[in-house]
């Protein structure tokens, strides 16, 4: 029931608060819809909180689960943690909140509902549908944003959340956004 514009900056809080996650050396593993709560501000905006940081990795560690083990709900793991590496950066975070987004303009992850091997298979090998063949009516420039967070490569997607933070902001504030189109 949010409005686009509601939905775009409950995410880029979120965003700015795993920013500070990060900051802290931490990587928070499962960013999915389910694990961000909503309250209703007195201005008629919404605050958003994260939850859940039982799969949090010290991104100075080599994390807690075994090498291969594959932790967290595959629609919205990054490529990277579905193969198992133990290794992971922020940018796993910044893949699940561009997933978390996708599913909050278009009604559904990217790769689908299921938690099943063809999900993981679909998000390994596949690039995911633009938001605009499921809603022509989305800004371009959110589909830009959502489908640069959801890159294959860690190097491709934003370099941090705050990044992403940023570009949102500036969607919002109807600027011009920093993500460019794929080749």
């Amino acid at each position: 029931s949010l409005s686009l514009e509601q939905k775009v900056d409950a995410i880029r809080r979120v965003a700015e608060a795993l920013h500070a996650v990060h900051r802290l050396g931490m990587v928070h593993r499962d960013v999915k819809p389910g694990n961000i709560m909503l309250e209703p501000r007195d201005d008629g905006g919404w605050w958003p909180y994260v939850m859940d940081f039982g799969l949090v990795q010290d991104t100075g560690s080599q994390g807690l689960t075994m090498t291969g083990a594959v932790v967290g709900t595959p629609g919205y793991m990054s490529p990277e943690q579905l193969r198992g590496e133990r290794n992971l950066d922020p940018r796993a975070d910044v893949y699940g909140l561009g997933a978390t987004l996708y599913e909050a303009l278009v009604g559904r992850p990217p790769f689908g509902d299921a938690a099943t091997v063809d999900v993981m298979v679909q998000a390994l090998g596949s690039d995911p549908m633009p938001l605009r063949r499921s809603n022509p009516l989305l800004p371009i420039e959110l589909d830009t944003v959502v489908m640069k967070c959801l890159e294959k490569e860690p190097h491709r997607r934003y370099e941090s959340a705050l990044a992403l933070a940023d570009d949102l902001k500036r969607w919002l504030d109807g600027e011009t956004v920093l993500a460019q189109r794929a080749s």
